[in-house]
């Protein structure tokens, strides 16, 4: 097993639940994903709900105290400043992790305003999760692969006599390179990320556009700033 990861927040019902189904979706497979709370209050159904949307069921989750997850766990990420406070001295074999995530079940509400908040917090976890997945070399390759081969396949449209493209995996997306070419000198590259929820957008094609002209914009005026020209 390359890593144990365990996940903690106070009631092990929304943000620490979320949390582990997407690390279980998005980690290579020999990694151990738990979680756990220092007051387990039973699973939110709007937790579930927000993850079914993304494909991921956690319906057969159930909230744990901390002493229900026995061993030693290579990762420990605490979600909420009180589990925080709670448990300092909860061991972990190489990093210790403290994200301070909002509450999705506070603020009241209706349904549909809870179900918005479970969103953005489901997002957030995402986002953190696949960037430090990354940055551990723990990012499941599949995950990343799909989008880059859109992005690929989006840049394929694109062609200057200038530049040269290129789209790898990259921290939580796929990272856009821009490079000049033929370069008559060393030249700086030009990089720029997009994020998974923007490459999956159904307006993906126009929202690339954009940000493509508007980095090969700002990527030629630095080249002028760092590099300007003279008069011989």
């Amino acid at each position: 097993m390359r890593a144990r990861i365990l996940f903690v927040c106070t009631g092990n019902s929304a943000r620490s639940q979320m949390a582990e189904g997407l690390a279980r979706a998005l980690a290579v497979p020999d990694v151990e994903v738990a979680s756990a709370g220092t007051h387990p209050a039973g699973v939110s159904p709007f937790a579930v709900a927000a993850l079914r949307e993304r494909g991921l069921d956690i319906s057969s989750h159930r909230s744990k105290r901390i002493e229900d997850v026995p061993g030693e766990f290579d990762y420990v990420i605490t979600l909420c400043d009180s589990a925080a406070r709670e448990c300092p001295v909860l061991p972990a074999r190489r990093r210790r992790l403290h994200w301070s995530v909002m509450d999705p079940g506070s603020g009241g509400g209706d349904d549909a305003q809870l179900l918005a908040r479970f969103r953005q917090i489901r997002d957030d976890l995402e986002h953190r999760i696949r960037k430090w997945l990354f940055e551990e070399e723990l990012l499941r390759e599949s995950v990343a692969g799909p989008l880059a081969e859109k992005v690929r396949a989006e840049l394929a449209r694109y062609e200057h006599p200038l530049f040269d493209f290129e789209a790898r995996p990259g921290g939580d997306g796929v990272e856009v390179q821009i490079k000049f070419h033929p370069p008559a000198e060393a030249v700086h590259r030009y990089a720029f990320l997009l994020r998974p929820r923007e490459i999956e957008n159904q307006q993906f094609p126009w929202i690339f556009q954009k940000q493509l002209y508007d980095c090969l914009h700002d990527y030629i005026v630095e080249m002028f700033t760092r590099n300007p020209q003279r008069d011989d």
